[in-house]
């Protein structure tokens, strides 16, 4: 081949290699017999071409196909593609699984699972299917475990509730480990932490505290753990519940209510989704939303099996899927209280001035 088409070969494996379970792949002419192209990915995640694969790939599961020129009235074979993998199996030569949970994963490998059907970009049913952050932190480990996940629809995160309360699921992806939630819940270590924040109205200056605010009127999930912590925290302050964010977003923007609270990262989602221009971000609450993977409480093997899996999703492959989910871009609120009190000040000690030099 010319090298103009190796190269254009070369462009098309680096697209492949987005795939992240391809760690190599190699080109072969089966007519002279030699490596066209060879390609693994390194350490730092890039992707190294060479004249020769390092020997360890060989180890590794493959697929091998054929290159076929088509004709019209024939069929040329070009060459030999191969890509080389690690499948589930890699892995749980990794996880160190005690005897009863190999047991358990032996005789137990589908599961079913209710989530937050609203709640993008952590977590969303659309069309069907299950989709997000958590949603693909737990494909990642699904494969890795050789399990199949099935999707209890739900119209509400209380309803998901209700159902793994009830035992007709299994797991709960993302679930904040309250007290009285464990007495039907297993809870892993948190595996997604985000800030607490209070979306407004734009014209709202910044605050940092509901005390600040607390003759005003509030909005949370239905089913959150945040009602039950601000009712503790604040008992005087009006917080009503809502179904959705977009809907708690629209009474902000109406005026119904003077904010809606939530994580920063679902908040800024939608806000820059919908509501750019008439909602944004004006107040932080102390602490942060520790979110954890929830099994039964009758299964409390399936929770140590996935506390190990959770270990095994590595830091890149994190960032790797926020990055997928989460947009940079953020509205800054500037506290103008602070700003207009400080003119004032300059602007008397400016008035001053000018009287005593007069």
């Amino acid at each position: 081949l010319s090298n103009f088409a190796i190269d254009g070969l070369k462009d098309k494996i680096e697209l492949d290699f987005q795939n992240n379970f391809i760690e190599a792949i190699e080109i072969k002419d089966i007519y002279l017999n030699e490596n066209l192209v060879s390609a693994y990915r390194n350490e730092n995640n890039q992707v190294v071409f060479t004249n020769k694969l390092p020997a360890k790939y060989r180890l590794f599961d493959s697929i091998k196909k054929d290159i076929i020129e088509k004709k019209e009235y024939t069929y040329n074979n070009l060459g030999e593609l191969t890509i080389y993998f690690k499948d589930s199996s890699y892995y749980k030569q990794v996880i160190q699984f005690s005897e009863q949970e190999k047991e358990f994963l032996e005789k137990n490998n589908s599961f079913k699972i209710c989530v937050a059907p609203n709640w993008a970009p952590f977590e969303k049913i659309e069309d069907g299917k299950y989709i997000g952050i958590a949603s693909d932190i737990l494909d990642v480990m699904a494969k890795q475990l050789s399990i199949e996940i099935k999707l209890v629809h739900t119209n509400s995160w209380a309803e998901s509730l209700e159902k793994i309360e009830d035992k007709r699921c299994d797991i709960l992806p993302l679930a904040f480990p309250l007290e009285a939630r464990k007495e039907f819940l297993n809870f892993t270590t948190p595996y997604i932490r985000s800030n607490i924040v209070v979306a407004t109205k734009v014209n709202v200056p910044f605050f940092d505290n509901i005390s600040q605010v607390k003759n005003r009127s509030f909005a949370v999930l239905k089913g959150h753990y945040l009602f039950e912590m601000l009712k503790q925290r604040y008992p005087n302050v009006d917080i009503i519940k809502v179904n959705t964010v977009e809907e708690g977003l629209i009474k902000v923007e109406t005026e119904e209510v003077f904010g809606f609270i939530d994580n920063s990262v679902v908040i800024n989602h939608i806000i820059q989704k919908n509501f750019i221009g008439s909602v944004a971000v004006s107040g932080k609450l102390n602490g942060e939303m520790n979110l954890s993977l929830a099994t039964r409480k009758d299964l409390p093997i399936l929770n140590s099996i996935f506390e190990k899996a959770l270990t095994i999703v590595s830091t890149e492959t994190k960032e790797e899927i926020l990055n997928k989910w989460v947009k940079t871009t953020y509205q800054i609120k500037t506290d103008y209280t602070l700003v207009w009190q400080l003119a004032l000040v300059s602007l008397f000690i400016i008035l001053i001035t000018l009287y005593w030099n007069r």
